[in-house]
């Protein structure tokens, strides 16, 4: 299984659930390499992404299964939040520091 199927999994427990958009996303350890994913892929449908713990830890043969989201459009672009602990809307609006 990838880390791309996970995140698919996730939406569709999320569109099953029919959380609302403002829902936060926490992605710890390998879960960070999955909320990523799902952001990616399915971004739409929560409101902010947090990652805790997550990709520079990772031993390089963990980091494996990231790479393979290069691929997708957005792929990349995340940036630091200027003020991590400001409630400012969604992982789309984050602003550089």
């Amino acid at each position: 299984m990838k880390v791309e199927d996970y995140a698919d999994w996730v939406a569709q427990l999320i569109r099953t659930l029919r959380l609302p958009a403002s829902t936060t996303v926490l992605g710890n350890g390998f879960g960070g390499l999955v909320s990523t994913a799902l952001a990616i892929r399915h971004g739409r449908l929560f409101g902010k992404l947090i990652l805790a713990d997550s990709l520079p830890a990772f031993a390089q043969p963990a980091k494996e299964p990231l790479r393979s989201t290069r691929r997708f459009p957005g792929a990349g672009t995340a940036r630091r939040c200027s003020n991590p602990t400001r409630s400012s809307g969604a992982s789309s609006r984050l602003r550089p520091s």
